[in-house]
């Protein structure tokens, strides 16, 4: 009797299994698909943010109603960062909101409110400066920056990696004060 030529079975049963997991990684990879643990990035309707708020102090009337802001990719989202230095009464305080108008378009929104304190001097230039940072996702369209229902600036998502600085100043006081 000859001896038997075929491939035992556990190496069949291993070209099977590793045929199989060659071909659904080259299949994940074609179709950009994801396994389901992995990172997506920020949710586009409502993507991660937070800020700081320091206010009512006095500053030099060139140093308020100004601002910067910077983004940058970090992997699977876009780390945006803002600071403002915004005027306003010595009995206000500032709101901060930030509101998607769609996935993708984004409203950063700083608007002068009464306060039940005083927050600043009468006998200075009062101003707050608001300190901002959010994820988003990496084809974001643009983020509206807005003081007192005006537009300062518009951030446009050119999709450039390294990140950009953009920096800004308005001459529209929000409180008619200074």
């Amino acid at each position: 009797m000859k001896p038997s030529r075929s491939l035992p079975e556990s190496s069949l049963l291993f070209a099977f299994v590793a045929g199989v997991l060659l071909t659904s990684a080259v299949g994940l990879v074609a179709f950009d698909v994801q396994p389901a643990g992995a990172d997506r990035g920020p949710n586009p309707e409502h993507p991660p943010h937070s800020y700081s708020y320091g206010g009512g102090s006095c500053v030099a009337p060139d140093r308020a109603d100004t601002g910067w802001a910077h983004e940058v990719a970090t992997g699977t989202s876009r780390t945006f960062t803002a600071n403002l230095t915004v005027v306003h009464d010595a009995d206000e305080k500032l709101n901060v909101s930030f509101e998607t108008r769609r996935p993708g378009v984004y409203v950063l929104d700083i608007t002068a409110v009464e306060s039940d304190r005083k927050t600043g001097s009468r006998d200075c230039t009062t101003a707050s400066t608001i300190e901002f940072a959010a994820g988003l996702p990496t084809k974001y369209e643009r983020v509206e920056i807005r003081v007192s229902g005006e537009t300062v600036e518009t951030i446009e998502n050119d999709g450039y990696t390294p990140g950009e600085l953009w920096t800004f100043a308005w001459n529209t006081n929000t409180s008619g004060s200074a």
